[in-house]
C-alpha cells in the first residue's frame, strides 16, 4: 500500500502530461499572427504569421526588405520548413522568405485554441546566433479567424486620412492578385505595372505593389504595406498603427 501511495501520483502526472502534449499538438495546428513581442503590441509592418500543418511542415510569412528588386515585400516561405513539439518545447527550422536558413527553440508558456504564448530560448538566422536571456524575448500570437471577410471584389476609394479622395479603384481577385484602376478623363483605366498581390490573415491585409503614385521620398519601387481592415456592409476601412501610414475608406462597386 505504501508503494502504491507513491506510484499513483506519478502515474497521474504522466497521464496528465501525455494528455497535455496531445492537446498541444492539436491546438497548434493552424495559422497564428503575432500580437505582442516583449509586451509591446506589434505594428502591422512588423507583422509575423506562422502556419503549422498536421504533417510537421510550416510556413513563415512576413515583410522583408530591402532587396535589389524591392524596397519591401510580403513573402510567404515555402512549406518545406519543419517544426517539432516535444512537450512544451517547440523547435522550428527552415529557410526564410528571403533565403536565410533559420532555427528557433522556444518554450510554450501557454497554448489553447485561440492563443499561443511562447518564450524564445535560442534563435539562429544566417550568421546570427542569439541565446535569449530569460524573459527578454516573449511572443504572444492569436489564431487567425478564417471566417473573417475577405476583400474580394471591386472597391472605390472615397477618403484618405479622413479627407475626400477619389479617382482610384481596387479590384481584389480570388487568385491573390489585385488590379489598380485610375480615373483618366472620366474613364477607368488599369495601371499596367501595378503588379499587385494580396494576403489576408483575419483582420490584417498585406499587399505588394509597384509604388509610383503614393511616393515615399520620390522613390519608384516595389513595396509592401499591411493594414488592419474591416468590412461593414458596402464599406471597407484600412488602418495602420505604423508611423507615417495612411488610412483609407472605400465603398464596394457592383461589377456588371
Amino acid at each position: 500500500m505504501n508503494t502504491l501511495k507513491y506510484i499513483l501520483p506519478i502515474l497521474l502526472v504522466c497521464l496528465l502530461s501525455a494528455c497535455s502534449a496531445d492537446r498541444y499538438e492539436k491546438d497548434l495546428i493552424g495559422t497564428w499572427a503575432l500580437e505582442t513581442q516583449n509586451g509591446q503590441k506589434a505594428d502591422v509592418n512588423n507583422f509575423l504569421v506562422l502556419q503549422f500543418m498536421e504533417d510537421g511542415t510550416m510556413t513563415l510569412s512576413k515583410m522583408y526588405g530591402p532587396d535589389h528588386s524591392y524596397k519591401s515585400r510580403w513573402i510567404v516561405s515555402d512549406a518545406t520548413n519543419r517544426y517539432e513539439l516535444k512537450g512544451r518545447r517547440l523547435y522550428v527550422e527552415g529557410i526564410t522568405g528571403n533565403g536565410l536558413r533559420f532555427k528557433q527553440k522556444a518554450y510554450i508558456r501557454h497554448l489553447d485554441s485561440l492563443h499561443l504564448y511562447k518564450r524564445v530560448i535560442e534563435y539562429h538566422m544566417g550568421s546570427i546566433d542569439q541565446v535569449a536571456t530569460r524573459g527578454n524575448y516573449e511572443q504572444v500570437f492569436h489564431k487567425v479567424d478564417v471566417n473573417h471577410p475577405k476583400p474580394i471584389g471591386l472597391w472605390e476609394l472615397v477618403s484618405l486620412n479622413g479627407k475626400s479622395f477619389t479617382g482610384f479603384r481596387f479590384h481584389f481577385k480570388e487568385d491573390g492578385t489585385y488590379d489598380l484602376l485610375m480615373d483618366i478623363n472620366g474613364q477607368w483605366e488599369m495601371k499596367q505595372d501595378n503588379n499587385g498581390t494580396w494576403f489576408s490573415y483575419g483582420e490584417v491585409l498585406c499587399t505588394n505593389f509597384f509604388n509610383d503614385i503614393f511616393k515615399e521620398g520620390l522613390s519608384y519601387e516595389n513595396i509592401s504595406q499591411c493594414y488592419r481592415f474591416e468590412i461593414s456592409g458596402t464599406t471597407m476601412k484600412w488602418e495602420s498603427n505604423s508611423p507615417g501610414s495612411n488610412s483609407f475608406l472605400m465603398k464596394r462597386v457592383t461589377i456588371e
